[in-house]
Parts: structure tokens; C-alpha cells; sequence
């Protein structure tokens, strides 16, 4: 997903009419912070081009199809201390 810089300016001006509408100078801030933020997005990415990339990719500790299949193959000793468990000595 890309991610382009009118939706950026578009975001500023909300937050800049949030922030003249603001009576609380705490929440004033925010508003401020936030605008300071999307500007340091935009500013990077002239950078970096692929700061406007977002991956669609599942997080890398995800379960689904990470299992591996496990094989039939035993491992063949001498003494025989191959079982189904790793208990079986």
C-alpha cells in the first residue's frame, strides 16, 4: 500500500483545523505534535522513496504455515534408543 502525499497534506489540515479550534493547551500540543510528525514523514521520504511503502506481509512471528512437516525418517542407532519420544532412552 502507498501511501501518498496529498493524503499526508490532507492529514495536516485536519490537524491544523483541530488545532485552531483547541482551547487546552495540552491537547493544542497534540495537535501540534502531530502536524510536526506528518512533516517529518513527508521531509524523510524525499529521502528515502520507500517511506511511503507499507508491506501487506503478515508479522514474522505469525503461526500460520510457519510449522514445518516433519519426516518419517528415525534416525538408526546401535543400541536402538530411537523412539517416538524424545524421552525413550
Amino acid at each position: 500500500m502507498q501511501i501518498s502525499h496529498h493524503q499526508l497534506l490532507k492529514k495536516i489540515e485536519e490537524e491544523t483545523k483541530k488545532a485552531r479550534q483547541e482551547e487546552n493547551s495540552e491537547a493544542l500540543y497534540q495537535h501540534l505534535y502531530t502536524i510536526k510528525t506528518l512533516c517529518e514523514v513527508m521531509l524523510d521520504s524525499r529521502l528515502k522513496p520507500a517511506a511511503f511503502m507499507v508491506e501487506d506481509s503478515p508479522p514474522v512471528g505469525s503461526s500460520e504455515g510457519s510449522a514445518l512437516p516433519l519426516r518419517g525418517n528415525k534416525l538408526e542407532t546401535d543400541d536402538g534408543a530411537n523412539g517416538d519420544s524424545i524421552f525413550d532412552f
